[in-house]
């Protein structure tokens, strides 16, 4: 049996207010547990709808729209049954909960009991009712053992909820402060609710409150029309098979689902999403370290003409999502399509993202099309912000050249308008191929126009050359590229540059525009551990990959196709241990006839296996790959040391390693001279430290080592942008002429070792140099000589460059040359390369010397 809203005095005309009448029929359906049912009508609300507390409470509509004002109050809330207790009583682990009137039914059994006021803070959490002793008592499970005699609050939740069939309609206004509240509000310890088939117009659709209480949400089947608000839901949901869809990109119609707080376990799946204004998908971690957010998954959806991100997972704080899948989604005309900030093991995976002539953030810019990034305030830090897969996607800029032909007037006959290399000659009586017919109007002029250039008049004109598709030329009649509705406008959309001209007067014309330079890159990666890029397709796309400040990135297998002599498959810097192999360029512009530029790669110990690179620069790696070119023509032996941004505050598992504790050592060292600089944080003295600052002051006091803060980290704006200290001789060539080491190390006092859960990252950073006089032997090192005649010596360094002669010198203890010799294929950029030399090294500084250049 169902409840009818209209049995007990709802009207449903769209005028009177059936709040009352709504609620009295749903307070009978808490009590019977029969469903209510919404007759064909519009129900206007002056209140809000009280769903539960209860279970298995289902509302279903026919053709029934429910009314509401958004800016006042939500039209539903999922409610639950809350009250006061006296008591807990802990027996044998079992808790019987004395309430403080008369509530309980033998209906709770099995239903979330909440406590969260408790004195004793053991005895709050979430529980499950497991018997009903009295109207006052009901029991659960509690391992305890501590007794409650104060008052405390509790919830039982609300379960079982279905919601099918019904539309909701907000206000219509655009702006974001009077679309504020949801149609269905979800308070704390409501679960299991499945919204199905419902229509969401002009309201922010669900909202759950931050707290992990609520869970399991299924949206499945619903329509969502110009929401001001983005869906917020419950841990361990899925919305799936839904369509969110806006008329047009306002900027206050932010976010189609919102995820904040401490949801976990959210699956988004088979949606599609249109004119989204701000993160279509936004998926963002509080500032609290200990919400630890993992288990979203966006798969098979479709995202097109998406504002400023069309899915952003991430923190801004500190890397603590993780166990994200982004996958097999289609990304049309988004700005900025996917950004992954300070995720652990992120999986971006197949996603099909397409720039097509109809993209209204071409003449603006956008991102890059995949963006992942170790984070913001905490980007230094590499312990969290790794793994990261970046695989099987293709990008593509699809027709990245636009012009348009503007028909002002009817043109004359034998006028002419020239595409490329096609002409097409307009006539009063077209029968021959390039013929243009004369229409009554300008609307008619540019539909004719428009179908001989791609082929379709009916003659025997063919396809302009400058087309992929007949469809590169169509009638702006909605707007698609210039935002107006311009009838009488014929845009022209081509995979290459192409001219217009034209003879006459009638006709306007623009020239072709490049766009594709609006997208930046097509994959971007910075300051994260271990990222996989492989197997993907970048079509067209100004830069491919982009890399920098990364430590162990690999990129393999990766395809670039129809690049242009201006596009760059990679721009690398300052990555550590990076590795290239199995990229291929492919299909290039037949009308160019030329190469793409090369990749730029500027990293320390790169590997590269792939023979067309053009291996630019490699530099001395400082912090995993957070350096530039680091200068040594000066002679002055240098190391870095990483201060990181340290906490002060509350210690956990999850902040410890970013803290400095009494009794840290710096331990800086230099021939047979070691300086100990011990922190402090209170009160530091002589030879002490309590902050960057002042640890380059003591550094500094020594005399003979310097520091300052190396230059390329002030490009960190926020917070704490000093991470980076550069520690160097005061004086070159000057300690030791046999060539001084400098090194630095961080020690941790011995009694942190079993406190802390990981050695804070990283100890040494950098590399150790020697010291040399300037201008002689720049870029040199030393190794120790073979043992016998005609031995191969394979020299590892972080500096060595294709495009430079390698010089190498050989000396014994005596100052006798000796005969090494170079082959050119024992050169490997940036890894090292094998000297052959015909006598051995003798006395302590025997071997040879090494450099770049002449």
């Amino acid at each position: 049996m169902t409840i009818n809203v209209k049995g007990y005095g709802a009207v449903g005309n769209g005028v009177t207010d059936d709040a009352l009448a709504i609620n009295t029929a749903l307070l009978a359906s808490s009590a019977t547990g029969q469903e209510v049912f919404f007759p064909p009508g519009t129900y206007l609300l002056g209140a809000t709808l009280t769903v539960g507390p209860g279970t298995h409470l289902k509302l279903t509509g026919n053709a029934a729209s429910i009314k509401f004002a958004s800016n006042t109050r939500a039209a539903i809330q999922l409610s639950v049954l809350t009250g006061t207790g006296t008591s807990l009583a802990v027996s044998s682990g079992t808790v019987t909960l004395t309430a403080a009137a008369s509530v309980f039914t033998a209906a709770h059994v099995g239903r979330t009991l909440v406590i969260n006021s408790a004195t004793n803070s053991a005895n709050n959490g979430i529980f499950v009712v497991a018997s009903y002793v009295s109207a006052t008592q009901i029991t659960y499970a509690n391992a305890s053992g501590v007794n409650e005699t104060s008052s405390f609050t509790w919830s039982l939740a609300t379960q079982d909820i279905s919601i099918r069939d019904l539309g909701f309609q907000g206000d219509s206004s655009d702006d974001y402060t009077v679309n504020t509240n949801p149609a269905i509000l979800i308070v704390d310890n409501v679960s299991d609710i499945e919204v199905f088939h419902c229509t969401f117009d002009h309201c922010t659709p669900i909202m759950a409150n931050d707290s992990y209480v609520s869970r399991r949400l299924q949206f499945v089947g619903n329509y969502v029309h110009n929401a001001p608000n983005g869906l917020h839901p419950p841990s361990d949901s899925s919305i799936t098979d839904s369509d969110f869809v806006c008329d047009s990109i306002v900027s206050t119609r932010a976010q189609a689902i919102y995820s904040y707080g401490q949801q976990t376990n959210l699956l988004i799946a088979n949606c599609r999403f249109k004119n989204i204004a701000a993160e279509t998908i936004q998926i963002r971690a509080s500032a609290s370290r200990y919400q630890l957010r993992n288990g979203f998954r966006i798969v098979g959806n479709h995202f097109e003409t998406c504002d400023s991100y069309a899915v952003w997972v991430g923190s801004d704080d500190h890397p603590d999502i993780g166990e994200t899948v982004i996958s097999n989604n289609t990304f049309r005309n988004c700005n900025g399509p996917i950004q992954a900030q300070g995720n652990r093991s992120v999986v971006i995976n197949g996603n099909h993202i397409e720039y097509d002539w109809e993209w209204p953030f071409a003449r603006s810019g956008s991102g890059s099309a995949i963006v992942v990034t170790g984070g913001i305030g905490l980007s230094g830090h590499y312990n969290t912000a790794r793994g990261a897969v970046i695989s099987n996607n293709k990008v593509m800029v699809h027709h990245p050249w636009v012009g348009r032909v503007t028909v002002n007037s009817v043109p004359a006959n034998l006028d002419t308008v020239t595409v490329g290399d096609f002409t097409y000659t307009w006539k009063t009586s077209a029968t021959a191929d390039g013929d243009v017919a004369i229409g009554a109007d300008t609307r008619a002029c540019a539909e004719n126009l428009r179908t001989s250039i791609a082929g379709l008049d009916g003659r025997a004109t063919a396809p302009c050359d400058v087309l992929r598709y007949v469809t590169d030329v169509f009638n702006n009649y909605y707007g698609n590229v210039y935002g107006t509705n311009d009838s009488n406008v014929v845009v022209i959309s081509s995979f290459n540059t192409f001219t217009l001209s034209a003879t006459g007067t009638a006709l306007t014309l623009t020239a072709a525009a490049d766009y594709r330079s609006a997208i930046g890159n097509a994959i971007n990666v910075t300051t994260c551990i271990a990222p996989l890029i492989e197997g993907n397709v970048l079509d067209d796309c100004p830069s491919g990959i982009a890399l920098t400040q990364n430590y162990q990135p690999t990129i393999r297998n990766n395809v670039f196709t129809y690049q242009s002599s201006s596009l760059a498959p990679f721009g690398s810097t300052g990555n550590v241990l990076s590795s290239y192999s199995g990229n291929r360029l492919v299909g290039l512009h037949a009308q160019q006839q030329t190469r793409p530029y090369y990749a730029s790669i500027s990293d320390g110990f790169p590997v590269i296996e792939d023979p067309w690179i053009l291996t630019q620069q490699f530099t001395t790696p400082a912090l995993f790959g957070r350096a530039g070119v680091v200068p040594v023509s000066d002679g002055k032996a240098h190391t870095y040391l990483y201060y990181g941004m340290e906490v002060a505050g509350i210690v956990d598992a999850t902040t410890r390693p970013y803290r400095w504790d009494d009794g840290d050592t710096i331990n800086i060292y230099y021939s047979s001279t070691s300086h100990l600089l011990t922190f402090k944080r209170v009160s530091p003295g002589t030879g002490q430290f309590n902050s960057a600052d002042s640890l380059i002051t003591a550094i500094n006091a020594l005399g003979t080592v310097s520091a300052a803060y190396a230059p390329y980290e002030n490009d960190l704006a926020g917070s704490n942008p000093k991470l980076m200290i550069k520690v160097y001789f005061t004086s070159a060539g000057t300690v030791d002429p046999a060539g001084a080491l400098l090194g630095v190390y961080r020690y941790k006092k011995p009694s942190d070792t079993t406190t802390y859960r990981t050695v804070p990252q990283p100890l040494l950073n950098g590399v150790i140099l020697r010291n040399r006089t300037p201008g002689v032997d720049d870029e040199s090192a030393r190794f120790r000589g073979g043992v016998s005649p005609i031995t191969l010596t394979f020299v590892h360094t972080p500096i060595a460059n294709a495009s430079l002669p390698v010089t190498v010198t050989g000396v014994d203890a005596n100052s006798q040359g000796l005969s090494p010799v170079v082959y050119q294929g024992d050169i490997i950029p940036g890894v090292g390369f094998g000297i052959t030399h015909t006598a051995p090294g003798v006395g302590p500084y025997g071997g040879f010397f090494w450099r770049v250049g002449a």
